[in-house]
């Protein structure tokens, strides 16, 4: 990250000479500096650090002090690595207090070392202060000797009282040899080398026959106005270590000046809170098959730092392809078999092969292939591809362009693109008015040609922040003070190469839940199931902490059927064909053709019974699995009663096509057969007469010759006649 200094000297003051910078870090225990970038720091609190070696003298630690007590040695020493390079300008700050006996009592650091187990640390530069004396001394020591061989000392008249602690800053200009020393913020010594050492991995803490305090030892080196920090949990970073809670730094940058004038500045610092664990999302949708507009819920954690954004898109697959909705602010194209006709080819020669998207016109500076996308619906949008730059060409470079107003302009009319470039390994961020483009900050990457890197861009329309991840890692921010609010295309460009893109993916940021709606070509799920065994959409979560870590992308599958199952077209009353009447009151049946889901499937039919169209009166409905058919014994039918058959299927979403009902049966009791009499003969001169013999006798007689039970032997004439009985529904004739 981007710290940013604001320096100045008084008004009508001699102007600012140094800025001197440290940067800490907290251990777990305490606050440390990395060595290794020029920085240290000891505040003495507990124990001798294993930074120190302890070579000779008796030091321990005492009231929060690194204390020496050993009055019979004249060259203590205790040293840690520190590397001191060539070409900077180095302040060394410590508190001091000298102390013991006898009478040449003297005590100061060895800095700039060559080897800090020699006795005089082999080459290395020596401050003194002489209680006794009252003299401040610089030494250079060459080949473990100030006296020969380029060694020399100077010595300067100062106030060193014994038992009095004294804050000293030693200024080392490795360019200019010179050395300054400053005892409270005042200048007691200077001096000069004339060929300054070039070598310095070691500061030493020395005394000589008295006993010594040191205290907050710190050592600082010059800075610009802006400088880049690294936080990283390796040796290499500045800032090594993570905040082991919310409420505890792991950095601290601390700043200190000097003027030409030699008055110093208070020292400022600021404490940074460090999270390097990515953080979590999660998605939970409530059923497997969606029928309608639904709400996911998401699941979004962040210990250290907090989530600082969510981000979320919608995919649906029509059936060949995955997209998006691109008027709801989301993209996706895996670029797998066609380019899409939601892009636009307007310069270079694009085409899919090997899966990705390819522009392969190497002699093009500005190629371009653009897409219309909606980027005003939230404040922050995250655009996600896969890249590779190859070609012959020295200057090979591709980018892209987003939240430009007019894609068909050479530079997209007002708008942001990032250029990724491999001759210089740089990163530049441009922004983009009236179609000139302005670079406004760059930063240095390391890619190379020919392979793939995942790109993260992230942009924020309200705050002008943009933020770019190469897998992963965060590269480069930039922020614009006065950033465009509209800009509803976006555009993959290269300049002079091969650039190879895959899987686009474009997401907007959300709330931890958001209604997702379906059914309609205007929705964020636009198509349905293809299959029961096809997913039709897809969620995609990725979440970020206020750090600027990125989680990994999380997706939720979803199967999609807001249709019902094709509605049943027959309906049989009995298990084969169909009846209109039954004697059978303890039993009811039928039969139905298929119904069919080309989406989710049929996965159960329904059947109902009752005494209306349509009604459950006799049985409620039903689960009968995939039968087409049923058989219920259990029932008691009401004899002169219709009974309906109704009918209906669920399929695989839970959703069920429209009722088919039987034209129904009508339950009767079993009827009884009558039995007529015996033939008889009669003769044609013989009265009417009444007919009997034929059993039950609550039936009816009918034939020629009969009224109303009585036979007419007249009426009837000569010959064979039939007589019918007829008993309800059965008849018997003689």
């Amino acid at each position: 990250f981007e710290v940013n200094f604001s320096d100045a000297d008084n008004i009508g003051g001699s102007g600012i000479k140094h800025s001197f910078y440290q940067i800490m870090d907290f251990d777990g225990t305490e606050w440390r500096a990395n060595a290794e970038n020029g920085f240290f720091n000891d505040n003495f609190t507990s124990e001798i650090h294993p930074e120190w070696t302890a070579l000779w003298g008796t030091w321990s630690i005492n009231s929060e002090h690194l204390l020496q007590t050993d009055q019979s040695s004249s060259n203590t020493n205790i040293y840690a690595s520190l590397s001191q390079e060539t070409g900077n300008i180095y302040m060394y700050h410590w508190q001091m207090k000298i102390g013991g006996s006898g009478s040449n009592r003297r005590a100061g650091i060895h800095f700039f070392c060559s080897d800090a187990t020699q006795t005089g640390r082999e080459n290395s530069y020596m401050i003194y202060l002489r209680v006794d004396n009252n003299t401040v001394q610089i030494y250079e020591y060459e080949d473990n000797s100030y006296s020969s061989g380029g060694g020399w000392y100077t010595t300067d008249d100062a106030t060193v009282n014994a038992d009095q602690w004294y804050d000293i800053k030693v200024i080392l200009n490795t360019t200019s040899g010179l050395i300054s020393v400053y005892m409270d913020d005042v200048l007691v010594a200077s001096a000069t080398d004339a060929t300054p050492l070039t070598t310095g991995n070691y500061i030493s803490l020395r005394t000589g026959e008295c006993e010594v305090e040191y205290d907050d030892f710190k050592v600082y080196t010059t800075r610009n106005n802006t400088l880049t920090v690294v936080p990283e949990e390796n040796s290499s970073a500045d800032i090594r270590y993570q905040s082991p809670s919310n409420s505890q730094e792991a950095g601290r940058i601390r700043t200190v000046l000097v003027d030409n004038a030699n008055n110093w500045s208070e020292s400022v610092s600021k404490n940074i809170f460090t999270d390097f664990d990515i953080p979590q999302t999660g998605i939970t949708v409530e059923d497997i098959w969606q029928t309608e507009d639904f709400t996911a819920n998401f699941t979004d954690n962040d210990d250290l730092s907090g989530i600082e954004k969510r981000f979320y898109n919608v995919n649906d697959f029509n059936g060949f392809k995955w997209t998006s909705n691109q008027n709801l602010g989301f993209a996706y194209n895996d670029f797998n078999t066609e380019i899409g006709t939601e892009w636009t080819s307007q310069t270079g020669t694009w085409s899919i092969s090997e899966n990705c998207l390819n522009q392969t016109n190497e002699s093009e500076g500005n190629t371009n292939l653009w897409a219309y996308l909606q980027q005003d619906l939230s404040n922050r949008y995250m655009y996600v591809f896969d890249m590779k730059i190859s070609g012959a060409d020295a200057n090979k470079r591709a980018g892209f362009h987003y939240f430009c107003d007019d894609p068909t302009l050479t530079n997209r009319g007002n708008g942001y693109f990032v250029w990724f470039r491999l001759s210089s390994q740089d990163l530049e961020f441009y922004k983009v008015t009236d179609n000139v483009f302005s670079l406004e900050k760059y930063f240095d990457i390391e890619i190379a040609a020919d392979q793939w890197y995942n790109i993260k861009i992230v942009f924020d329309r309200i705050t002008g922040d943009t933020f770019v991840y190469i897998n992963d890692t965060l590269v480069g921010e930039y922020k614009d003070s006065e950033p465009y609010q509209s800009g509803n295309y976006i555009s993959f460009r290269s300049g002079n190469s091969i650039m190879s893109v895959d899987n686009l993916s474009v997401l907007r940021t959300r709330y931890p839940d958001v209604e997702i709606t379906l059914g309609s070509s205007e929705d964020a799920i636009r198509y349905q199931s293809t299959s029961p065994e096809t997913s039709a959409a897809k969620i995609n979560s990725i979440i970020s902490d206020s750090a600027q870590n990125i989680s990994q992308i999380v997706t939720e599958e979803l199967f999609i059927d807001w249709t019902s199952p094709i509605a049943i077209s027959t309906v049989n009353d009995y298990d084969t064909q169909d009846i209109d009447t039954t004697y059978l009151l303890n039993q009811i049946s039928a039969n139905w053709t298929e119904s069919t889901d080309v989406h989710s499937g049929v996965i159960a039919y329904y059947y109902a019974v009752g005494t209306t169209i349509g009604g459950t009166e006799l049985i409620d409905w039903t689960n009968c699995g995939l039968n087409t058919n049923f058989d219920n014994n259990s029932v008691t039918l009401i004899p002169e009663t219709v009974y309906y058959i109704s009918i209906k299927s669920e399929n695989g979403a839970g959703l069920f096509s429209p009722i088919k009902t039987s034209d129904g049966v009508r339950a009767m009791n079993e009827p009884v057969v009558p039995t007529c009499p015996e033939d008889l003969s009669v003769c044609i001169s013989e009265p009417a007469f009444s007919l009997t013999g034929a059993i039950p006798e609550e039936g009816s007689y009918s034939g020629t010759g009969v009224t109303a039970g009585m036979f007419n032997p007249e009426i009837a004439n000569i010959g064979s006649h039939t007589i019918t009985y007829t008993l309800e529904t059965e008849s018997c004739e003689f």
